[in-house]
């Protein structure tokens, strides 16, 4: 047993530098293919610088029709809203004047065709019934316009 035990000793003195060197090698290539890894790193942020400022002025070019758009979207969203209230107003209108409604219609569908004299009064009493409602609606109309007026005037400043 004391043979095998000194046949290993003289063994292990003879390969542990032989693997020292092998290992110091190893991990010389190692650290050299790290090196060269951080090399080419550095190089590809160095070429970003440009990428990203055509990146940016790519950007600043897109912006100014994407803030025509939102400008045309808030005109859009205010004509809505008014043609919604003007719509809301006219059907509460007709709803509490229903049987004045009803009536002019009755009149002016439920008669013979021998009664032809009566349109175009029924035609001005029509018109003046509704007038109320175009004022109301031009005036709407006006008041967008003037408010877009007004945010394109502010955002060119």
């Amino acid at each position: 047993m004391n043979a095998l035990m000194l046949d290993l000793q003289t063994l292990s003195e003879q390969l542990l530098p032989i693997l020292g060197s092998i290992a110091l090698i190893f991990l010389c290539v190692v650290l050299k293919r790290a090196w060269e890894l951080l090399e080419e790193l550095t190089k590809t942020v160095k070429d970003l610088g440009p990428t990203i400022k055509l990146v940016d002025q790519s950007i600043e070019k897109v912006q100014a029709p994407l803030d025509t758009v939102v400008k045309i979207s808030h005109t859009v969203d205010d004509v809505q809203e008014k043609a919604s209230n003007s719509l809301n107003k006219v059907t509460q209108v007709i709803s509490d004047n229903l049987d004045k409604v009803k009536v002019f219609f009755t009149d002016m569908f439920g008669r013979d065709d021998d009664q032809s004299m009566g349109e175009e009064e029924n035609s001005e009493q029509f018109h003046e019934y509704f007038s109320q409602f175009e004022d109301n609606n031009q005036s709407d109309i006006e008041s967008v316009t003037l408010q877009t007026e007004d945010k394109e005037d502010i955002n060119h400043d």
